[in-house]
């Protein structure tokens, strides 16, 4: 997940100054520079979100994993069902 939001928002910052250079007839050479800054900037910001994003799936699972499991031992329903 971290590697999709990195790509993602890194390839969006990218794309969006591009798109700001060409509507505003800027010319390419710190255009590019500013847009592989960006794109850097982005990508970190984009990847510290998705491991965020996945630590905090993970932990709700593994919560409702165990809840699951007690609640299971609990009523003496260890055995599968048919």
């Amino acid at each position: 997940m971290a590697r999709r939001y990195a790509a993602v928002l890194g390839l969006l910052a990218f794309t969006t100054v591009l798109i700001q250079a060409v509507a505003a007839d800027a010319a390419w050479t710190p255009t590019l520079s500013r847009a592989i800054a960006y794109l850097i900037v982005f990508t970190i910001v984009g990847a510290i979100i998705g491991w965020v994003a996945e630590e905090i799936i993970d932990d709700a699972l593994e919560s409702m994993i165990s809840e699951e499991v007690a609640l299971q031992q609990a009523n003496g329903t260890n055995s599968k069902k048919p």
